[in-house]
Order: structure tokens, then C-alpha cells, then sequence
């Protein structure tokens, strides 16, 4: 059997779905190109729990060199989706 690769809309959803949770952000406020602490004013704390988040959901491991790249939700799938190729 192949394995079923998810698509960057399903990552997008699942994300946007954790923002939502952890922010009470609805989801339907966020879209691909919102900034995470201009758009979403997300806090440094806010975005800590979402990438841990992001990490136990996605079963990956972001480097936290790598966090500071993460300006907008579509950087955050797309990390994500090269992460779970």
C-alpha cells in the first residue's frame, strides 16, 4: 500500500485549527498569508505553544533556529510539509 501524502491545504487546515485552539483566533480569520505577531498578533509565548504544538501533532522536530523563518502561517506549512516528506 502507498502512503497517503497530506497536501498543504490539509496542513493548512490542521494548523489553522491549532492557531484557533491555542488563541481563540477563529479560524476562519486566518488565512496562508497572515503574519503570526502582526496580522495575528500572536506573543513569542503564543507562538512557542503553537510550534510545540504544531511538533506533538506532526510528529516532527522544528529546530528552534528555524523558528525565527516562521513569519507567516503559509512559512509554517510549508516547514511542515518538507518536514513530513
Amino acid at each position: 500500500k502507498g502512503v497517503i501524502r497530506m497536501t498543504k491545504q490539509d496542513i493548512f487546515l490542521k494548523v489553522a485549527l491549532i492557531i484557533e485552539d491555542e488563541t481563540e483566533i477563529p479560524q476562519e480569520e486566518i488565512q496562508e498569508d497572515s503574519m503570526l505577531m502582526d496580522d495575528l498578533e500572536l506573543s513569542s509565548l503564543e507562538t512557542m505553544i503553537i510550534v510545540t504544538t504544531i511538533e506533538e501533532t506532526f510528529h516532527i522536530r522544528l529546530h528552534e533556529k528555524d523558528w525565527w523563518k516562521l513569519i507567516t502561517v503559509k512559512d509554517v506549512v510549508d516547514v511542515i510539509y518538507e518536514a513530513v516528506e
